[in-house]
């Protein structure tokens, strides 16, 4: 009688699919079946949809079990049934099903599904704490940390009630990642080192995890060879233990490779991304994508890791994953490449989105990349200490913030804060771990702390291309400031030369204006003012007003000169 025809394709593999002609008819025929009937006819289908699968994972068909289970429950509910119980139950085991599949195709969906069987779980039933620990990592993987952080604190705590001190132990890991990123680098370290020391007598997958999360750890304190050393233990516990390869340690070891010019690293990456998605993390791939963006700058500069980030923003966009962490490292590539307009764009939206999720990280990254660019056109960017305390509480090296807090003191007229902050920055760093050396070289000397500028290029990290380049800009500043112009000059012109095959503009602009400088010391000024020249075409570029001044002013002073001779 044409009330259904056939559906293409099949929503069941293997199956053959009718539907109705009209909404209407459907309507009309399923409110003419009694509520029991209804009832029954639901869970029968949720059943015969699972039985299909014979034990496996349900897959894309466990939202579809799912439902027929919620509409049988409500069903029951409203009938009173007694097998109220039971469905609630399959519909508990349907939403972690389906919470399981949308972890490995489209996390965002899977804390909703989470949440709703808590609603189901009466508050002393043990599954509370497995499905609490599983919403806890959903949030992980969409990196919204502050829903993270209670959630898997609560699952934690019911486990050591329990006396399941081992469960308790295993979530260490994702309570860890998500303190850490939530801004409390040394709780999280804490909760590290204690999980270690507990699971060494019991070898397996959670000791793995957490020793590879350490790894991590030290990786983003800017300790590579730690990194790469305990990355190594990671992997080998976990092929003497016949384990899955370690994603984690593979992207923390390197990441650290790239960092010392190891390109071997990219290999790594790109395999820690590829073995994560198989095992159905999403987050850890989108992770070490982005710790491949990242590392890229290192071996090939800033301009190609922009080009890099194109690639993994669309892997996110196809899977549903936020791109987040990805945009607030991307401030400071922008920043890097003299794309400042589109660093202030970028940075105000991961700002937002930084406060919504709770990811202090991306948060300092589009801070950072947003004073410098304030700082360099003359703007005024307010107080800025509390970013060298935001760096100390979320594990970055404060290298990195030290020189634009100095330079923010500078401009507000207080040397003794900037000295102050560079001092103590650099008394944390070790020997070959000071990322950014050229910045931190340039205000020690505005400051008159030329012996820290000293101190910032022993301890510089000269392992990797762009780091090389950072520190041979800090070797021709200290040179020109001791007067040895000569080999000022030639320091200068490798810089400029690196900071250009790197698409560094800013950078290259500071290396062109000192080689400028020494060749006009060095009695050749007609080459000194055309890479003065140089370096102002690219401060007039991006706008930085205090910098066209101090060219210009080097311009008069050989126009004056000239005139009186």
């Amino acid at each position: 009688r044409e009330l259904v025809r056939p559906a293409f394709p099949s929503g069941l593999a293997g199956e053959a699919e009718f539907a109705f002609v009209h909404a209407l008819v459907r309507d009309v025929a399923y409110g003419a079946l009694p509520r029991a009937t209804r009832l029954a006819r639901h869970r029968a289908t949720a059943a015969w949809i699972r039985g299909r699968h014979a034990g496996e994972p349900l897959g894309p068909d466990a939202e579809l079990v799912a439902a027929h289970l919620e509409r049988a429950l409500d069903l029951a509910e409203t009938l009173r049934a007694p097998e109220r119980a039971a469905i609630r139950s399959d519909l508990v085991e349907a939403l972690r099903d389906a919470a399981d599949h949308a972890m490995r195709t489209q996390p965002a969906g899977a804390p909703a599904h989470l949440r709703r069987a808590l609603e189901l779980l009466e508050p002393d039933d043990p599954l509370r704490a497995v499905v609490l620990g599983r919403l806890g990592r959903a949030h992980l993987a969409v990196f919204e940390y502050q829903a993270a952080v209670p959630v898997l604190e609560e699952a934690s705590r019911l486990l050591e009630e329990r006396g399941d001190e081992v469960a308790a132990a295993e979530l260490a890991m994702p309570l860890a990642l998500a303190v850490m990123n939530a801004g409390d680098w040394a709780r999280s370290s804490a909760l590290l080192a204690g999980a270690c020391r507990f699971l060494q007598g019991r070898p397996g997958p959670a000791l793995v995890a957490v020793i590879a999360e350490q790894a991590m750890d030290a990786l983003i304190r800017g300790h590579h060879s730690v990194a790469t050393s305990l990355a190594d233990d990671a992997m080998a516990l976990a092929s003497r233990l016949d384990l899955p390869e370690a994603h984690r340690a593979l992207c923390a070891r390197g990441r650290a490779l790239l960092a010392v010019g190891d390109r071997r690293g990219e290999a790594d990456l790109r395999r820690s991304a590829e073995a994560a998605e198989a095992d159905g993390d999403l987050r850890s791939a989108a992770i070490a994508l982005v710790n491949l963006v990242e590392g890229l700058e290192f071996v090939r500069g800033p301009a190609a890791a922009l080009a890099a980030s194109d690639e993994v923003i669309a892997w996110h966009a196809a899977r549903g994953v936020p791109t987040g962490p990805l945009d607030g490292n991307r401030c400071l590539h922008l920043y890097e490449v003299g794309a400042w307009d589109e660093a202030l764009a970028q940075a105000e939206a991961v700002r937002k989105w930084s406060l919504q999720h709770g990811d202090a990280g991306s948060a300092w990254e589009a801070d950072i990349a947003v004073a410098r660019v304030r700082l360099e056109r003359g703007e005024p960017t307010g107080r800025l200490e509390d970013l060298y305390q935001v760096a100390g509480k979320i594990g970055f090296p404060l290298s990195t913030a030290a020189p634009v807090v100095a330079q923010a003191a500078l401009a507000t007229g207080n040397p003794g804060a900037a000295r102050r902050v560079l001092q103590d920055a650099i008394r944390g760093t070790p020997c070959g771990e000071l990322l950014g050396a050229s910045p931190f070289v340039r205000l020690c000397l505005r400051v008159d702390v030329s012996e820290i500028a000293r101190q910032a290029i022993e301890c510089g990290a000269p392992s990797n291309p762009w780091e090389m380049a950072h520190v041979t800009a800090g070797v021709a500043m200290l040179a020109e400031a001791d007067g040895d112009l000569g080999a000022g000059r030639e320091a200068y012109l490798r810089a400029a030369e690196s900071f250009d095959r790197f698409g560094a503009a800013p950078e290259r602009a500071y290396a062109l204006a000192g080689l400028g400088r020494c060749l006009l010391a060095l009695g050749v000024p007609e080459d000194g003012v055309a890479r003065l020249r140089e370096a102002r075409a690219i401060w007039d570029a991006l706008r930085a007003t205090p910098r066209l001044a101090e060219i210009d002013a080097a311009l008069a002073a050989i126009g004056r000169a000239d005139a009186g001779s």
